[in-house]
Formats: structure tokens, C-alpha cells, sequence
């Protein structure tokens, strides 16, 4: 399908700028000098410049919505993991004030104990 669209697009667009070209302009002219125009192959530059601009937004756009879904998901499971942490902990009677869990290595390490400040 896009095959088939980007090239009917192409030629819809070339056809509208012969035919604007070859209009005359329909603002008032200053001191009956013609506005200054570029040519039609530079006109189709432009365009398909900006088609592909268009296009990378909207990319864009869509990363950004991909990386937020993905960026929930990864949120998601950790409050997921540290409940089944909490859970195996209360279940087997673990302090979880004196031990945290160690996702690599899978099991529960001691907490380092506090440093006194010395201020006080």
C-alpha cells in the first residue's frame, strides 16, 4: 500500500506546483515587480524535505509513546518484585530493617549498620 502512495504523492504534488507555478500570482504586486519564485525542481526538494521531516515526527512520536508504555511496564514490575520480596520476607519471618534483598545474587543480605554523625 505505501508502495503504491508515496508515488501517486509525488505526483500529485508535482502536478499542483506546474500549476501553481504557471498561475499568476493572486497578491498585489509592489511597484509591478514579479515576487522572486524557485524553480520547480527545487520546489519538489523542498517538499519532499519536508515529507520526510513530517515523517521522522511522527516517528518521533511514536518512540515517545513506546518508551512511556515500556517505562510503566519496568515500574510496574519492580513494585511487583519488591511485593513478592516483602511477602517471602514476612512469610519466612525476615526483618527486612536488618536484611535487604539482593536481586543478583537472589537471596537476602545483612544491612551495613548505621554510621554515628560525628556531630552528635
Amino acid at each position: 500500500m505505501k508502495r503504491i502512495l508515496l508515488p501517486a504523492f509525488f505526483l500529485v504534488l508535482v502536478v499542483t506546483i506546474a500549476v501553481l507555478a504557471q498561475q499568476p500570482a493572486s497578491r498585489p504586486q509592489e511597484a509591478n515587480a514579479a515576487a522572486p519564485t524557485l524553480k520547480t525542481e527545487d520546489l519538489l526538494k523542498v517538499r519532499d524535505l519536508q515529507y520526510q521531516q513530517a515523517k521522522r515526527m511522527l516517528t518521533m512520536r511514536q518512540l515517545e509513546q513506546e518508551y512511556k508504555a515500556l517505562k510503566d511496564a519496568v515500574d510496574a514490575g519492580q513494585q511487583q518484585m519488591e511485593e513478592v520480596v516483602r511477602a517471602g520476607a514476612k512469610a519466612a519471618s525476615i526483618d527486612l530493617e536488618k536484611w535487604r534483598f539482593d536481586p543478583d545474587a537472589l537471596r537476602f543480605v545483612a544491612r551495613p549498620a548505621p554510621t554515628p554523625s560525628p556531630g552528635k
